[in-house]
Protein backbone atom coordinates (compact mmCIF):
# COMPACT_ATOMS: atom_id res chain seq x y z
CA UNK A 1 0.00 0.00 0.00
CA UNK A 2 1.48 3.56 -0.61
CA UNK A 3 2.27 6.09 2.04
CA UNK A 4 -0.38 8.52 0.22
CA UNK A 5 -2.95 5.72 1.42
CA UNK A 6 -1.32 4.75 4.78
CA UNK A 7 -1.03 8.47 6.28
CA UNK A 8 -4.47 9.43 5.49
CA UNK A 9 -5.42 6.81 7.64
CA UNK A 10 -8.13 4.98 5.89
CA UNK A 11 -8.70 1.47 6.63
CA UNK A 12 -10.02 -0.88 3.67
CA UNK A 13 -12.45 -3.37 3.72
CA UNK A 14 -12.04 -6.55 1.46
CA UNK A 15 -11.69 -5.73 -2.00
CA UNK A 16 -12.36 -2.23 -1.19
CA UNK A 17 -12.05 0.26 -4.76
CA UNK A 18 -9.37 2.78 -4.14
CA UNK A 19 -9.73 5.95 -6.31
CA UNK A 20 -7.65 8.93 -6.12
CA UNK A 21 -8.34 12.18 -7.07
CA UNK A 22 -6.17 15.28 -8.24
CA UNK A 23 -6.91 18.94 -7.34
CA UNK A 24 -4.19 22.06 -8.15
CA UNK A 25 -6.12 25.21 -5.66
CA UNK A 26 -5.43 28.22 -7.27
CA UNK A 27 -2.27 29.36 -5.03
CA UNK A 28 -0.80 26.28 -6.92
CA UNK A 29 -1.03 23.98 -3.93
CA UNK A 30 -1.97 20.18 -5.10
CA UNK A 31 -4.36 18.26 -2.87
CA UNK A 32 -4.77 14.44 -3.35
CA UNK A 33 -8.33 12.47 -2.23
CA UNK A 34 -9.56 8.88 -1.91
CA UNK A 35 -12.71 11.07 -1.47
CA UNK A 36 -15.10 10.59 -4.40
CA UNK A 37 -15.45 13.72 -6.00
CA UNK A 38 -17.90 14.80 -8.64
CA UNK A 39 -16.31 18.55 -9.07
CA UNK A 40 -14.96 18.69 -12.50
CA UNK A 41 -12.37 20.44 -10.86
CA UNK A 42 -10.86 17.12 -10.04
CA UNK A 43 -9.28 14.73 -11.94
CA UNK A 44 -9.22 11.28 -10.93
CA UNK A 45 -6.18 9.38 -11.12
CA UNK A 46 -5.80 6.28 -9.98
CA UNK A 47 -8.56 3.53 -9.65
CA UNK A 48 -6.69 0.46 -7.90
CA UNK A 49 -8.21 -2.65 -5.62
CA UNK A 50 -6.26 -2.33 -2.72
CA UNK A 51 -6.09 -5.68 -0.35
CA UNK A 52 -8.07 -6.04 2.42
CA UNK A 53 -6.48 -5.01 6.25
CA UNK A 54 -7.85 -5.72 9.49
CA UNK A 55 -10.55 -2.75 10.22
CA UNK A 56 -10.60 -0.19 12.37
CA UNK A 57 -14.60 0.69 13.19
CA UNK A 58 -13.37 3.63 14.25
CA UNK A 59 -11.31 5.29 11.42
CA UNK A 60 -13.75 3.94 9.01
CA UNK A 61 -16.26 6.17 10.91
CA UNK A 62 -14.54 9.28 10.70
CA UNK A 63 -13.40 8.40 7.09
CA UNK A 64 -17.16 8.17 6.19
CA UNK A 65 -17.83 10.99 8.24
CA UNK A 66 -15.69 13.52 6.72
CA UNK A 67 -16.61 12.63 3.01
CA UNK A 68 -20.28 14.41 3.66
CA UNK A 69 -18.22 18.15 5.06
CA UNK A 70 -15.77 17.57 1.61
CA UNK A 71 -17.24 20.35 -0.14
CA UNK A 72 -17.65 22.95 2.44
CA UNK A 73 -14.11 22.58 3.66
CA UNK A 74 -12.93 23.18 0.08
CA UNK A 75 -15.40 26.30 0.25
CA UNK A 76 -14.17 27.82 3.12
CA UNK A 77 -10.40 26.98 2.05
CA UNK A 78 -10.97 29.35 -0.75
CA UNK A 79 -13.27 31.81 0.68
CA UNK A 80 -10.59 32.42 3.75
CA UNK A 81 -6.77 31.34 2.36
CA UNK A 82 -6.81 28.56 4.53
CA UNK A 83 -4.90 25.45 4.02
CA UNK A 84 -7.58 22.36 3.60
CA UNK A 85 -5.07 20.12 5.41
CA UNK A 86 -5.28 22.64 8.52
CA UNK A 87 -9.04 23.07 8.52
CA UNK A 88 -9.57 18.88 8.40
CA UNK A 89 -7.35 19.24 11.11
CA UNK A 90 -9.03 21.35 14.04
CA UNK A 91 -12.19 19.39 12.77
CA UNK A 92 -10.57 16.03 13.33
CA UNK A 93 -9.38 17.59 16.94
CA UNK A 94 -12.25 19.51 17.87
CA UNK A 95 -15.14 16.94 17.44
CA UNK A 96 -13.81 13.76 15.13
CA UNK A 97 -16.59 15.22 12.40
CA UNK A 98 -19.02 15.00 14.47
CA UNK A 99 -21.51 17.78 13.50
CA UNK A 100 -23.61 17.36 16.34
CA UNK A 101 -20.53 17.48 19.08
CA UNK A 102 -20.71 19.27 22.25
CA UNK A 103 -17.98 20.00 25.17
CA UNK A 104 -18.49 20.21 28.51
CA UNK A 105 -17.75 23.89 28.15
CA UNK A 106 -20.69 24.52 25.33
CA UNK A 107 -18.55 24.62 22.26
CA UNK A 108 -20.47 23.53 19.70
CA UNK A 109 -20.27 21.92 16.19
CA UNK A 110 -17.68 20.38 14.04
CA UNK A 111 -15.06 23.39 15.04
CA UNK A 112 -16.64 23.16 18.38
CA UNK A 113 -17.34 27.14 18.36
CA UNK A 114 -18.58 28.92 21.30
CA UNK A 115 -21.78 30.08 20.91
CA UNK A 116 -20.05 33.97 21.45
CA UNK A 117 -17.68 33.39 18.78
CA UNK A 118 -20.28 31.70 16.56
CA UNK A 119 -22.51 35.05 16.97
CA UNK A 120 -19.59 37.38 16.24
CA UNK A 121 -19.33 35.62 12.70
CA UNK A 122 -22.86 35.74 12.27
CA UNK A 123 -23.54 31.58 12.47
CA UNK A 124 -27.23 30.75 13.24
CA UNK A 125 -26.95 27.45 14.06
CA UNK A 126 -23.43 25.66 15.28
CA UNK A 127 -25.09 22.78 14.07
CA UNK A 128 -25.46 23.98 10.58
CA UNK A 129 -22.34 22.33 8.98
CA UNK A 130 -21.14 24.92 6.39
CA UNK A 131 -21.86 27.81 8.61
CA UNK A 132 -19.97 26.22 11.54
CA UNK A 133 -16.85 25.18 8.90
CA UNK A 134 -17.13 28.60 7.54
CA UNK A 135 -16.77 30.40 10.49
CA UNK A 136 -14.15 28.27 12.21
CA UNK A 137 -12.28 29.10 9.00
CA UNK A 138 -12.70 32.40 9.17
CA UNK A 139 -12.16 32.36 13.16
CA UNK A 140 -8.16 30.30 12.73
CA UNK A 141 -7.45 32.94 9.26
CA UNK A 142 -8.29 36.10 12.32
CA UNK A 143 -5.81 34.47 14.56
CA UNK A 144 -3.18 33.45 12.37
CA UNK A 145 -3.50 37.09 11.12
CA UNK A 146 -3.43 38.07 14.85
CA UNK A 147 -0.25 36.14 15.97
CA UNK A 148 1.52 36.90 12.68
CA UNK A 149 0.82 33.27 10.66
CA UNK A 150 2.29 31.68 14.40
CA UNK A 151 0.43 28.45 13.62
CA UNK A 152 1.49 27.17 17.33
CA UNK A 153 0.27 30.53 18.73
CA UNK A 154 -3.19 30.91 16.66
CA UNK A 155 -4.01 27.32 17.65
CA UNK A 156 -3.49 27.60 20.96
CA UNK A 157 -6.23 30.72 21.01
CA UNK A 158 -8.46 28.81 19.63
CA UNK A 159 -8.01 26.33 21.68
CA UNK A 160 -7.83 28.75 24.97
CA UNK A 161 -8.42 31.99 24.13
CA UNK A 162 -6.73 35.33 22.56
CA UNK A 163 -6.74 36.23 26.41
CA UNK A 164 -4.54 33.29 27.72
CA UNK A 165 -2.09 33.61 25.14
CA UNK A 166 -1.79 36.75 25.50
CA UNK A 167 -1.66 36.87 29.22
CA UNK A 168 1.13 34.11 28.86
CA UNK A 169 3.34 35.80 26.04
CA UNK A 170 2.79 32.71 24.10
CA UNK A 171 1.09 28.72 24.75
CA UNK A 172 -0.05 28.98 27.75
CA UNK A 173 0.62 26.64 30.37
CA UNK A 174 -2.59 24.42 30.14
CA UNK A 175 -1.94 20.54 29.67
CA UNK A 176 -4.81 20.69 27.46
CA UNK A 177 -4.19 22.94 25.61
CA UNK A 178 -0.45 22.32 24.89
CA UNK A 179 -1.90 18.30 24.17
CA UNK A 180 -4.46 20.29 21.31
CA UNK A 181 -1.34 22.40 19.48
CA UNK A 182 0.10 19.21 19.12
CA UNK A 183 -2.45 16.99 17.89
CA UNK A 184 -3.45 19.52 15.49
CA UNK A 185 -0.29 20.28 14.51
CA UNK A 186 -0.09 15.97 13.66
CA UNK A 187 -3.08 15.86 12.22
CA UNK A 188 -2.71 18.53 10.22
CA UNK A 189 1.01 16.60 8.60
CA UNK A 190 -1.42 13.53 7.88
CA UNK A 191 -3.80 15.26 5.99
CA UNK A 192 -0.94 17.04 4.26
CA UNK A 193 0.87 14.06 3.76
CA UNK A 194 -2.19 12.70 1.68
CA UNK A 195 -2.13 14.97 -0.67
Amino acid sequence: MSAILLMSGLIFSPECDARIYKYRSPNGKVLFTDKIMYDPAYTLISKDVIPSSEPEKQSTTATAREKKFQSYIHQASLKHGVEISLIKAIIKAESDFDPDAKSRVGAQGLMQLMPKTARSYNVHNSYNSRQNIDAGTEHIKKLLKKYNNDLKLALAAYNAGETAVNKYGGIPPFPETQRYVKKVLAFKKEFEESE
